[in-house]
């Protein structure tokens, strides 16, 4: 007599698959846990900072002058203006933005939530806007919900800014 077999199910092969994300996962969300690397003392830590300006520098590419020198000093400053917006922020949501952060900052959890293997510092543009629309079009609501997330706070916060209003050619709010 013939046994079936759940092709899901394959045996010892899927068990260690399975044991080693689940690992890897667990192993990836108590560090992003326990170790703050998006928000610190009160300021963004260097891991946080470097993944802000990765999606701010992919994102707005086509605005931001090529030259480097400009673009640094724009996505310098960004980072400072987008700091003291998310501290002016109530503490439950400069908690999600840490974990956010931080979970993106960490090797493990940055690989399985968008299979980015490379750090901030070495991503180009290209790999970044990749990284997004996987989430943007993925299947699963979460990482759908993780690139509003990403987007809106990058986005939120470099119209938010004056000193951006002319990269976006936009003149400013009417006066009244």
């Amino acid at each position: 007599m013939k046994r079936s077999v759940d092709p899901i199910f394959t045996g010892r092969r899927w068990l260690l698959k399975s044991t080693l994300a689940l690992t890897a996962l667990g192993l990836g969300l108590g560090a992003s846990l326990y170790n703050n690397r998006g928000l610190a003392n009160a300021q963004l830590t260097a891991e946080g900072k470097s993944v802000l300006k990765a999606f701010t520098g992919a994102i707005f590419s086509q605005i931001i002058p090529s030259d480097a020198t400009q673009r640094q000093k724009i996505l310098e400053l960004h980072l400072n203006e987008i700091e003291s917006w998310i501290f002016s922020m109530p503490a439950a949501k400069r908690l999600e933005i840490n974990l956010l952060l931080s979970n993106l900052a960490t090797l493990p959890t940055r690989y399985l939530l968008i299979s980015q293997r490379s750090s901030w510092q070495d991503a180009t543009d290209a790999q970044v806007l990749e990284a997004l629309e996987r989430l943007k079009s993925a299947s699963s609501e979460f990482h759908r919900v993780l690139y509003v997330s990403i987007h809106g706070l990058i986005t939120q916060s470099f119209g938010a800014s004056p000193n951006n209003w002319s990269l976006l050619n936009y003149p400013g709010p009417y006066e009244i």
